[in-house]
C-alpha cells in the first residue's frame, strides 16, 4: 500500500509542474487564433480537467490559488466537446478571454454543432 501512496503522490506532483511548464506549438498540437485584440500562437500553459464535476472544480480552485491568471496573461481559452445521445449531435464549445495590457477582458464564445456518428440510428445501439 505504501508504494501505491507513493506512486500517486508522484503522479500529482509530475501533473503540478506539468501545469507550470511551457508547451511549445508542436508539443500541445494546435494552431494560431484570431482574436479580438490580436493573433495568439497555439504555445503556452495548460490545463487539461478531470471529467468529474468535483474533480474539475479541485483542479480550478487550484489554479485560481496559485495565481495561473496573473497580470502577463493574455488569453485564456477553454475548450470542450458535449454530446447529446438523443438527437446525436455533438457541440464543439470554444470560450475565450483576452486580457489587454490596459486592464479588463474581453469574452467571446463560439460553438460548432456536428453529427459525427452518421450511422447509429434513433434505437439504442443499433448501427445502421
Amino acid at each position: 500500500a505504501k508504494s501505491n501512496e507513493w506512486n500517486i503522490s508522484s503522479v500529482r506532483l509530475f501533473l503540478l509542474l506539468l501545469r507550470w511548464t511551457y508547451s511549445s506549438e508542436d508539443e500541445i498540437g494546435g494552431r494560431s487564433y484570431w482574436g479580438r485584440l490580436a493573433t495568439y500562437n497555439p504555445g503556452g500553459f495548460y490545463q487539461l480537467m478531470n471529467t468529474t464535476k468535483r474533480q474539475a472544480r479541485a483542479a480550478i480552485g487550484m489554479l485560481k490559488n496559485n495565481l495561473w491568471i496573473d497580470r502577463a496573461t493574455r488569453v485564456v481559452f477553454i475548450d470542450f466537446t458535449v454530446y447529446n445521445a438523443n438527437i446525436n449531435l455533438f457541440c464543439v464549445v470554444k470560450l475565450v478571454v483576452e486580457f489587454p495590457p490596459s486592464g479588463g477582458a474581453f469574452a467571446s464564445s463560439s460553438l460548432w454543432s456536428i453529427r459525427l456518428l452518421r450511422y447509429v440510428s434513433s434505437e439504442i445501439g443499433r448501427a445502421v
